[in-house]
């Protein structure tokens, strides 16, 4: 695993959390599960009811695919296969979230 750069923003708040491969997993969950939230309250007024939600969620798993490739050309980063599958459990319980609420909503 190579960790968040010390001495940067992220490498901080990595820090406070504790710094290991479990809470910078968890990060990814939440802050994914927020990306796909948000892009679908930005795409609800655009696209059709029934494609919105897995629009946000094919939006999101494009970012996090190449935000994980990215990191290997980045000095002192790298693609991390636990960091992609957090990425998709925050995915896919944001999507889950949000069709219940559509579901509880009709």
């Amino acid at each position: 695993m190579v960790w968040p750069s010390r001495g940067t923003p992220v490498g901080s708040l990595s820090l406070f959390f504790g710094g290991t491969e479990l809470t910078d997993a968890a990060g990814h969950v939440i802050l994914c599960g927020i990306l796909v939230w948000l892009w679908y309250w930005a795409l609800r007024g655009y696209l059709q009811p029934s494609w919105v939600l897995g629009v946000g969620v094919a939006v999101g798993l494009g970012l996090g695919i190449v935000t994980e490739l990215a990191q290997v050309f980045v000095p002192s980063r790298g693609a991390s296969l636990l960091d992609l599958l957090a990425n998709v459990l925050g995915m896919g319980i944001a999507a889950g979230l949000v069709a219940a609420g559509q579901q509880w909503g009709d």
